[in-house]
């Protein structure tokens, strides 16, 4: 048996990336991240308090997407 030592994971950092739609309603994108935030908080997984967007949402306008983080707080830690 391995002798390493096991790590608990309760907190994920995600980095998202969508396709903007700034162009049809500059709330968009905000209201996108928003809502995706709100479907992971809904999930029987996840601490919802603990988990948060990022400060950011980042328009890029060359590639005409846009990219935020979410913190996913997890109800019980992973173990690795």
């Amino acid at each position: 048996a391995g002798g390493g030592v096991a790590t608990n994971v309760g907190m994920i950092r995600l980095e998202c990336r969508g396709v903007s739609l700034s162009k049809n309603d500059p709330s968009a994108n905000n209201k996108l991240a928003f809502a995706f935030l709100d479907d992971l908080r809904r999930s029987p997984l996840v601490d919802p308090q603990g988990t948060q967007l990022g400060a950011q949402i980042v328009e890029d306008e060359p590639t005409s997407t846009f990219s935020f983080e979410i913190t996913l707080a997890l109800k019980r830690p992973l173990k690795l």
